[in-house]
């Protein structure tokens, strides 16, 4: 799917979106444990619940189709 949206792309652009994709997934992990009041030991065994997903490609995509316009 990833492939079909950005058709076009150079591989650059392409790597921008798949940073911007991890960076929100990162972001959104890191307020949901601060609002779970998480912290020490639990921060290193919930590091496996972190998942980028197609909503944060999504997002991405939507950041690198508004910056190209």
């Amino acid at each position: 799917v990833l492939a079909k949206e950005t058709e076009g792309m150079v591989g650059a652009e392409i790597a921008s979106i798949c940073g911007k994709a991890a960076r929100a997934a990162i972001r959104e992990f890191l307020l949901a444990r601060r609002s779970a009041g998480e912290g020490g030991e639990s921060k290193q065994k919930n590091i496996s619940k972190l998942k980028i997903t197609r909503k944060h490609f999504t997002g991405a995509l939507k950041d690198a189709n508004t910056a190209n316009h």
